[in-house]
Parts: structure tokens; C-alpha cells; sequence
């Protein structure tokens, strides 16, 4: 199970889906591509300060002070994908 915990100064995302062999679980895929591309946007392509960690294996976290409007757009777009997969998938848990 895959556990997404959203707070007004970050997010993380930990846990494995199980929806297939390690390396081969497109739930995985799919949560680790829009997660990693959040965390590239928001520190590429804004002006937000953030802090992240991909360590251990299964967890992002990504931490902020203050979200700019383009940074809360790109936050709320993650979540839009987020939610598109775990109503496709029972394997990602919001706590």
C-alpha cells in the first residue's frame, strides 16, 4: 500500500503498491513519475525554496515555507494525478 500524507508545508509519499513485482508495478510507476516531476517543477521551474528526500527506498518527501501560486498549481496538479490512480488502483491510502 502506497501512503500519501499531504500537509500545508509539504507532502510524502511512502510505501509500495504491490500491484506487481517489485521494479515491474505500474502503481509505482505512476506515483514515483508524477511525485519526482513535482519535486523537479518545483525546483526548476518556480521560484519556491524546497527541501526533498528520496531516502530510503519508498519515501519522497518534499517540504516548502511558502508555495508561490505557479508552485500550488503544480501541487494541486500532482494531486489531481494522484487521485486518478488511486481510483483506478485500491493500492494508495491519503492519512
Amino acid at each position: 500500500m502506497i501512503h500519501v500524507k499531504i500537509r500545508p508545508d509539504g507532502l510524502s509519499v511512502d510505501g509500495h503498491a504491490g500491484a506487481g513485482p517489485y521494479g515491474h508495478d505500474i502503481v509505482c510507476a505512476a506515483v514515483s513519475a508524477l511525485t519526482f516531476t513535482l519535486e523537479a517543477a518545483l525546483r526548476e521551474l518556480s521560484q519556491d525554496g524546497i527541501e526533498s528526500c528520496t531516502e530510503p527506498a519508498g519515501h519522497v518527501s518534499v517540504k516548502w515555507q511558502k508555495l508561490s501560486d505557479t508552485g500550488r498549481a503544480y501541487v494541486d496538479a500532482w494531486f489531481l494525478g494522484i487521485c486518478m490512480v488511486a481510483n483506478s488502483y485500491n493500492c494508495i491510502t491519503f492519512v
